[in-house]
């Protein structure tokens, strides 16, 4: 699976070949990625891209990558932050967390969001281990 694979994070610049602030060009066909219809996109008014395998969805603003949200793989200095436990993957990533500041209740249970300021990401964990990384360009503050 090319999505599986090629989804190395570098922080607030790229995530594999999906590059923060930019559109997304030919990662729409490596990636496999379609507009998801309306009643599965977000209220937050952008537009969502996902792929069948529901390994990550992107999110643009006015045409240009505003986050991604990886489900089955993150691959951070060389090692993927899906599965990992909460601590092994704030010790990985070098950052103390802040939170976990909110628990969003979803279909399979509630989760634990943590906010990692400095690198722009969030890590969504259940029972303990991470289940999904949101990835964000550098922010505006």
């Amino acid at each position: 699976m090319k999505s599986k694979c090629n989804l190395i994070w570098e922080p607030m610049r790229r995530l594999g070949e999906i590059e923060f602030g930019a559109p997304l060009g030919e990662a729409t066909s490596t990636y496999h990625l379609a507009r998801l219809p309306e009643e599965e996109r977000d209220t937050v008014g952008w537009e969502v891209y996902g792929d069948r395998d529901e390994t990550l969805r992107v999110y643009l603003e006015d045409g240009k990558v505003t986050s991604v949200a990886c489900y089955r793989s993150c691959i951070l200095n060389g090692k993927d932050l899906i599965g990992m436990e909460v601590i092994e993957a704030c010790a990985w990533m070098g950052y103390d967390p802040v939170g976990p500041d909110d628990v969003v209740e979803m279909p399979d249970g509630p989760q634990d969001v943590y906010e990692f300021v400095p690198l722009e990401a969030q890590i969504w964990a259940k029972e303990g281990c991470v289940v999904t990384v949101f990835c964000d360009p550098p922010g505006d503050d």
